[in-house]
């Protein structure tokens, strides 16, 4: 981090974090003592970082220094940043998941989920396609690496979620296994990365779904999620204060005519992939 970035970062830390942050750091350093790295760790582990995986567990330094160890070796596993458009092409084809080209009001990527556009049933790939989404979704200019602790604007560092379930039925809905992985990277391994959540136009019998799954979700988590309706007496008003509407897809409840389009989703994903290559092995 640049001296610039430091200060700035300072700004957004109490002298209480700043200490805690330090001793999470010195605590790292010290279970990881006389080995060496790979670069995508380091990449990873910047003050920005320590301070989500922080925030996710109230500034206990154990519980986010254990949190982290579970996440680092998942990533080692995973490999999350080396994932490309290539390895996931087949699984983006129906626009079942996308980052969309707009932002939200706050500034923040919209990944969209439309469920009834589930094209494979191959649980591994749809791990890695959702994994490559996130990382997409999550690119950000040097300004993410400035730490943050609580009470303070987060929405330079988060996405923001908008699940599509027109079409959705029991018959389409994903595994529990699938449903149960997702959350679990969601919050294990991306937390505090989630800004806000809209369930769009769920039908009735998606209540059961959710009743199934809803046990798994974390307290925090569950308070950024919305459901809404078109019917909604409130559609419009949530819709506004997330959303410029003439951006937001008219499937969703915006007013722009812009719908998903394979071809130019894949054409800039491979122009991001040219911007922020991948940390490589």
């Amino acid at each position: 981090m640049n001296q610039s970035n430091e200060q700035e970062g300072q700004d957004h830390l109490t002298p209480t974090e700043r200490g805690i942050l330090g001793t999470l750091r010195k605590t790292l350093d010290s279970a990881q003592a006389g080995t060496q790295h790979p670069p995508w760790r380091t990449a990873f582990l910047t003050d920005a970082c320590l301070c989500r995986f922080l925030r996710a567990r109230n500034w206990d330094v154990t519980k986010a220094f254990n949190m982290l160890q579970e996440t680092l070796a998942w990533r080692s596993e995973f490999r999350p940043d080396a994932i490309s458009w290539d390895q996931i092409q087949s699984e983006a084809a129906s626009g079942k998941m996308y980052v969309a080209a707009e932002p939200d009001r706050l500034g923040r990527r919209v990944l969209v989920m439309r469920p009834a556009n589930e094209n494979s049933k191959d649980h591994d790939n749809q791990i890695k396609f959702l994994v490559y989404c996130l990382e997409t979704a999550l690119r950000r200019k040097t300004m993410d690496n400035v730490p943050r602790g609580a009470g303070v604007d987060l929405s330079a560092e988060q996405i923001c979620l908008v699940i599509d379930y027109k079409g959705w039925s029991m018959f389409n809905a994903p595994p529990m296994k699938t449903s149960k992985e997702t959350l679990s990277i969601f919050q294990n391994h991306y937390p505090e990365r989630l800004g806000a959540a809209i369930c769009y136009n769920p039908p009735t019998i998606f209540r059961a779904f959710w009743g199934m799954i809803s046990p798994f979700i974390d307290p925090n988590t569950y308070t950024k999620i919305n459901f809404l309706g078109p019917k909604d007496s409130n559609h419009n008003e949530v819709l506004s204060s997330l959303f410029h509407l003439d951006k937001l897809e008219n499937a969703l409840g915006g007013t722009s005519a812009v719908a998903f389009d394979f071809l130019e989703y894949e054409a800039r994903m491979r122009e991001e992939e040219k911007m922020f290559n991948p940390v490589q092995h």
